[in-house]
């Protein structure tokens, strides 16, 4: 997930807190890489919690001295969100969810930097591309830097998409 803090409807910690009440434990990087994500104990659960690549310096959290990981594209997502409200056991929560067009952009963006398992990312934008109804009118909304980031998903039409 990847938290919309600047515009204070939330803060790490308080995302934080949150998980570890549902039984998430904060992973710490190896390395002096950056903070994101929270498994279950002898669960293979985990969540990955993230803050756009932008931020003010303000903004940005940090986890005994390490940074939250900014993920590439992340302010351009959170530019492309809808709230969603989902009820569970008469307790609502409200999201803010990347739209389509936003969560193909992360998923542009991450095949580009992450070179580990392309496959997965594609196979991502692939089932994201299905939830799109009018194609040309989410292309015409891209802006200059979403286009960029989504252009990697291109392969997704120049090549026969076929399972491993």
């Amino acid at each position: 997930m990847v938290l919309h803090i600047e515009t204070g409807a939330t803060t790490f910690p308080d995302v934080r807190d949150k998980l570890e009440d549902l039984g998430y434990e904060i992973q710490m990087p190896a390395g002096d890489g950056p903070v994101h994500r929270f498994t279950r104990h002898n669960s293979e659960q985990q969540v990955g919690v993230m803050v756009a690549d932008n931020l003010s310096p303000r903004f940005r959290p940090t986890v005994k001295g390490r940074p939250v990981f900014g993920i590439p594209a992340g302010t351009s997502a959170l530019q492309k969100t809808v709230n969603c409200e989902i009820d569970v056991n008469g307790t609502t929560t409200r999201l803010s969810v990347p739209t389509v067009l936003g969560a193909l952009v992360l998923k542009g963006e991450a095949y580009r930097q992450d070179d580990r398992d392309r496959d997965r990312h594609l196979d991502d934008a692939a089932i994201l591309a299905c939830a799109i109804v009018n194609p040309v009118t989410e292309r015409n909304s891209c802006t200059r830097a979403s286009a960029a980031s989504a252009d990697p998903l291109r392969y997704l039409s120049l090549m026969r998409y076929q399972r491993h």
